[in-house]
């Protein structure tokens, strides 16, 4: 399985609260193929968040850090009358060292530093009124500059 995901990181900031900042529509792009099965497009509408140094329920002075994202309205064929209704990927930290802000990271840490790494699509039946979950541990992350992003085009004067 792959699953590509764009995000914006200028989207604006929305804090939550003192450990938690959300993002509406920061998703521009998700692609992913399991199996004979691909889809993406632009989504309909995306939300994320950043949880920073948050403390874990019933654990005094333990702390966690989570990525979130979610996405509707990605194209994808359906599956016999099954039809693909979001996509959400979340990477939770347990020890609350990956990330030390709100903000959407500029470049993405290793996927090894996440404890918890998921890709979880929503499917729906429409002919059963039925829905269920397919879920994939994630393994590799990368963050790439587009060259059209100003980050591609600082790295072409390094020196």
């Amino acid at each position: 399985m792959t699953l590509d995901c764009t995000v914006e990181r200028s989207t604006t900031p929305e804090p939550q609260d003192a450990y938690v900042t959300a993002y509406t529509n920061p998703v521009t792009m998700v692609a992913f193929t399991a199996g004979s099965w691909s889809g993406g497009s632009a989504p309909g509408n995306s939300g994320a968040t950043v949880t920073n140094n948050a403390p874990s329920p019933g654990q005094p002075g333990v702390f966690y850090d989570q990525w979130s994202w979610n996405a509707l309205g990605v194209t994808a064929p359906p599956l016999g009358s099954v039809h693909l209704q979001s996509l959400t990927s979340t990477l939770d930290d347990i020890e609350g060292t990956v990330f030390d802000s709100g903000a959407i990271p500029g470049v993405f840490p290793a996927l090894g530093v996440f404890d918890g790494k998921t890709a979880t699509f929503l499917l729906v039946d429409y002919s059963s009124f039925q829905s269920g979950y397919f879920m994939a541990t994630l393994s590799g992350v990368s963050t790439p500059a587009r060259g059209t992003s100003w980050g591609g085009i600082k790295g072409l004067y390094r020196q």
